[in-house]
């Protein structure tokens, strides 16, 4: 079976290695000239870690760090925890009553559909704050 899906999707893997190459080369770059000992980018001066030290010395910086892997963590509990129970539901689809079917699909499909809300009730807000009709 995967013979032949390999033959219908031909040239899939050179594509799909391009698209991430293409994705991540900006992130690989940015990793190699922060270790530039020169202030201007274009210029390479030589390999420093003066910059990180710099950063790592700004006590807000610390802080902000700090208060995203807080951030972090706890939306990475909070979310396998419902992914968790959603998968669990949904396993047992069959068993669950109709209602319970319907708020599982609408659990699984909100993280989907936020990000239009949020658009859409910005782009009112917009408009009313505008005048717009």
């Amino acid at each position: 079976m995967a013979e032949v899906a390999s033959a219908k999707m031909a040239g899939a893997a050179p594509i799909s290695w391009f698209a991430l190459a293409f994705l991540y080369a900006p992130i690989a770059v940015v990793l190699v000239f922060s270790f530039n000992a020169s202030p201007i980018v274009t210029e390479w001066q030589g390999f420093t870690f003066d910059w990180y030290k710099q950063a790592f010395q700004d006590e807000a910086l610390r802080d902000a760090a700090l208060n995203s892997l807080i951030v972090c963590g706890g939306a990475m509990i909070f979310s396998t925890a419902i992914a968790l129970m959603v998968a669990l539901a949904m396993r047992r689809r069959d068993e669950l009553p109709r209602p319970a079917r319907h708020a599982t699909l609408w659990l699984m499909t909100l993280p989907l559909l936020i990000p239009e809300i949020v658009i859409a009730i910005a782009t009112m807000s917009f408009f009313s704050i505008i005048g717009l009709k």
